[in-house]
């Protein structure tokens, strides 16, 4: 049974992904004609060691935050991704200054550098991942 959704604060949440798509924000954009916490899914989030990570919802998170808006609903991720994987993404992140949804303003790009930078990178990392976990038999 799913954990019901509360509201945290949005700079509480570590990001776990380097970029943002100024395609996809733009679309959210239009889609909506007022930006409120309420409008949007919940966003899923992990503990993850010692951190409360994104495992999805980072263009919601970082429209509210562009809106003014401090605090975001959650709920706990319950699905059993990769975290492997997500720490990865997660200590790229740190290593780059990205602890929170701001700091990301200047990391939104058009979608084809997007993909190369972003969704290349996550298929170049679950490929090594796979490679590695195949060797170990």
């Amino acid at each position: 049974m799913s954990k019901p959704p509360f509201f945290i604060d949005i700079d509480s949440i570590q990001p776990s992904q380097l970029y943002l798509s100024l395609d996809k924000i733009e679309e959210i954009k239009r889609k909506y004609d007022e930006i409120t916490p309420d409008i949007f899914e919940e966003v899923p989030i992990k503990k993850l060691n010692k951190d409360t990570i994104y495992t999805d919802g980072h263009t919601r998170a970082y429209i509210l935050w562009q809106y003014g808006y401090d605090s975001i609903k959650v709920v706990w991720e319950d699905d059993n991704l990769d975290w492997e994987a997500y720490q990865i993404c997660v200590d790229w992140c740190k290593a780059e200054g990205i602890t929170k949804i701001s700091d990301l303003k200047n990391r939104v790009i058009n979608n084809e550098s997007y993909q190369i930078k972003w969704i290349k990178r996550c298929q170049d990392l679950f490929k090594s991942l796979e490679y590695e976990r195949k060797k170990q038999g």
